[in-house]
This record gives C-alpha cells, sequence and structure tokens, in this order.
C-alpha cells in the first residue's frame, strides 16, 4: 500500500484524498480538436493565462514580461497547441548555432489539459518545421533528473551536453542600493564587455577551453555553441557580460546576467564561468549596478554555476550585498539535452 504522501508524488495529476483519488484535469476526446499552430501578440490573454503566474517558478515567471519580445524577435519563434480553437499550449524556439541547431524553451501547458498530448503535439511540430536541425532542450528539474522523462519525452535524444547546479538569491532594491553606496568600490580586475570582446574571447583557444570546457555556453535556458553567429543572439538589449583576467586563463571569470520582470520583482538569471575564487564579488557588483534603477521593489538572483565550483565564496558575495539565499532553491538543476541532426 501506498502512504499519501507517496500517492502525491505518484500521482501528481490527481487531487489525492484518503478514499480516492480524482483527476483535476480535463481529459481530451476524438471529439476535441487540436492544432499547432504560430503563435501572435493577439493569443498574449489565453497563453498567460494558461497557469496562474503567481505559482510558476514560485512567483518569478518571466513570460508575461518576455512573451510580445519573443513573438516580435526575428531569432525566436513561439508556437500554440490549441484545443477546438483557443491555445491551452505553448512552446518557444530560437534557431541558434550558425542555423544547425533548434533551441526549445517556455514550454508550458495549461492546467486544464496537463498531460494530455499537448506537449508531445508541440514538439513533434517544432521537430517537423526544423527540417532536421538538431533539436536541443534545458530543463530546471528538482531533485535527480530523470533522464527518461527529459531525453525520452521532450526530444527522444539521448545526448546529455550539459548539466550544472542553480541557486537563487532574494533582496529588494533598497538593499542593493544601501549596499553599493556602502561599498563605494571601483573595479580594479573585473569590467563590462561588449560584443567586440566577446568575439577576441571566442577567438581565443586557450581562454575558451578554460572557460567554457564543453564547448558550450548557457545563457538563460539556451545552449550556444563557442561560434561568432550567437555573439549577437547572447547580447541583447537585456544582457550584461562581465570579465575579469581574461589574460590569466586559470583565474579568468565570465559571468552574463539577464533580467526579466515578473509577478513578484526583477528576475536576474546569471550564468557563470571560470574561476570564482577572487573576482565573483567585483562582478556581482557590475551586475547591481546595473540593475539598481530597474526595479522598485523584489529581486531574485538565480545563478546557474557549474557542479565543482563552491558556494562559500558566492554566498559570503552575496551576502556582503544584503541578499538571502534561498534554501528551498538549492536542489534545482539546470540539464541540457540535445538530438543529433537527421
Amino acid at each position: 500500500m501506498f502512504s499519501i504522501q507517496q500517492l502525491k508524488t505518484r500521482f501528481g495529476p490527481y487531487i489525492v484524498h484518503k478514499c480516492c483519488i480524482l483527476r483535476r484535469y480535463s481529459i481530451l476526446t476524438k471529439h476535441d480538436t487540436i492544432k499547432v499552430r504560430r503563435a501572435t501578440l493577439d493569443d498574449y490573454d489565453n497563453v498567460i493565462a494558461m497557469r496562474d503566474p503567481k505559482e510558476l517558478y514560485g512567483g518569478y515567471d518571466p513570460l508575461p514580461d518576455t512573451y510580445k519580445m519573443i513573438v516580435e524577435s526575428p531569432t525566436t519563434v513561439a508556437y500554440v497547441a490549441t484545443v477546438n480553437e483557443k491555445p491551452e499550449g505553448v512552446a518557444c524556439a530560437s534557431l541558434i548555432d550558425d542555423g544547425k541547431t533548434v533551441g526549445m524553451f517556455g514550454l508550458r501547458v495549461s492546467a486544464k489539459y496537463h498531460g494530455c498530448r499537448l506537449t508531445r503535439k508541440l514538439f513533434n511540430h517544432i521537430e517537423t518545421v526544423s527540417h532536421g536541425t538538431a533539436l536541443q532542450f534545458v530543463g530546471c528539474t528538482y531533485g535527480t533528473v530523470s533522464r527518461k522523462f527529459a531525453s525520452g519525452f521532450y526530444i527522444k535524444c539521448s545526448d546529455n551536453v550539459m548539466s550544472k547546479k542553480t541557486d537563487q538569491y532574494l533582496t529588494n532594491s533598497k538593499k542593493i542600493a544601501d549596499s553599493l553606496m556602502f561599498s563605494k568600490r571601483n573595479s580594479t580586475s573585473a569590467h563590462v564587455i561588449n560584443i567586440n570582446h566577446l568575439k577576441v574571447l571566442f577567438s581565443s583557444y586557450i581562454l575558451c577551453r578554460h572557460l567554457f570546457p564543453g564547448g558550450r555556453l548557457l545563457k538563460y535556458w539556451l545552449i550556444y555553441r563557442i561560434h561568432p553567429s550567437n555573439i549577437p543572439l547572447i547580447m541583447n538589449k537585456r544582457t550584461r557580460a562581465v570579465a575579469s583576467c581574461l589574460h590569466q586563463p586559470n583565474n579568468a571569470l565570465i559571468t552574463i546576467g539577464t533580467y526579466a520582470y515578473s509577478f513578484k520583482g526583477l528576475v536576474y538569471n546569471l550564468d557563470v564561468y571560470g574561476n570564482t575564487d577572487a573576482n565573483f564579488s567585483e562582478h556581482l557588483y557590475l551586475h547591481l549596478k546595473e540593475i539598481v534603477c530597474l526595479v522598485e521593489d523584489k529581486i531574485c538572483f538565480e545563478i546557474v554555476i557549474p557542479d565543482e565550483t563552491p558556494n562559500k565564496g558566492i554566498d559570503e558575495a552575496f551576502l556582503l550585498f544584503g541578499f538571502e539565499r534561498n534554501n528551498n532553491s538549492n536542489q534545482f538543476r539546470v540539464d541540457a539535452w540535445e538530438s543529433s541532426a537527421k
């Protein structure tokens, strides 16, 4: 016999009672018409209404803020899965790696139709329109990563191309402003870099070998190969990159931050590459200078780092600037899965 807690774990899409299990979602029938089409700006209300933004990602769901940019961008496309003409699922895709990879992100299905083939419909459609291009999906999972779930259910691939740990740190704009004023530091090692700096960095085999040993760079849920064509996609208007010690490959550090607004406040995704021992606090200082004027309330820093990176120095740097660690996030992992081109 299963306990009530085991039933809740085993039967996620169900409401569990002591006497019975009741399905709380709708069931698609043969009379329902399911289609997948390009998303438009007119779909915004239906797409956002699929799931309560207060519940997704702990209230830090970026899609209400980024949906318009995704739909209007020349490098990304969004698709909706409709049931009887009403959008009930959405997935986004971006063409990267000089046109050799389609990166999928932003997947969600309405609670009403959770587990009813809509996810499969979206992925099959993107797989079809990609015309044999390699497919990539980056997922954030809690606890042990299910290889079968990630590779089999989503994109039918067997290659796990990146795996990292992620943590969250919480604060507000007033604490950041106060800490920046108190620190009054001028960075001596770290500096903000632009597209031209990144081009030089990408051309250095020695630096890239140390910073990106897997030959790939994660930035806000897309995995980019170290290719010049990806640089304009990485360095968009909401991105700030900071570098230090590039003349010393063993000590070099690159941090790339991207922000979005959410129901709870600003969410800042920070991807970290290289040696964090000496200069991480200076990197953090430069990122905070960028965002302190962007928000008047809560801020969530979501940092993605390699497994071997020690947390102590990072925790100390965030504490220095008035952050509190969100201990509920320390079992989350980011995994990237990619299929081969057909």
